[in-house]
């Protein structure tokens, strides 16, 4: 029983031993607020940030611009979306009006891939699969 449960705790964590440093790149210093940073595992949660694997925050002021996501699984897919949320509301805020300035994000977003869609993101466009034990990837932040 004991041999048993050592090979389920040791191959559990050979599943679930692997990290995502998220890189965010281009962030417009002179706003305030934070970048929230969120990673989904499932293309029915994306992209409601209330329904993230893991949502992380930091100050869009702070010197560090890497979120590190720990003890990922590596055949699931993942998708990831980041916010420079000016107000601090913890959402998006997104344009709806055309006489208001330009349809879509009116703060800075940026997702997995470097997806960029015309219209609503899909979780197919911005999902990846994890390679190495560590696995790096970098986001660019748009802004209207």
């Amino acid at each position: 029983m004991k041999l048993v449960l050592l090979l389920f705790f040791t191959l559990s964590s050979v599943i679930y031993a692997k990290n995502l440093n998220v890189k965010i790149l281009e962030i417009d210093t002179l706003k305030s607020g934070n970048i929230i940073v969120a990673i989904f595992d499932s293309e029915d949660k994306w992209p409601e940030l209330e329904n993230a694997l893991q949502v992380l925050k930091v100050d869009s002021k702070e010197s560090k611009k890497s979120i590190i996501f720990n003890n990922l699984n590596d055949s699931v897919y993942y998708a990831i979306q980041v916010i420079h949320d000016y107000n601090l509301n913890d959402k998006i805020d997104i344009n709806l009006n055309p006489f208001k300035g330009s349809l879509g994000p009116k703060e800075g977003v940026g997702l997995s891939n470097n997806y960029r869609p015309k219209f609503a993101p899909k979780f197919d466009g911005a999902k990846f699969l994890l390679g190495q034990s560590t696995y790096n990837i970098d986001i660019k932040l748009i802004y209207p």
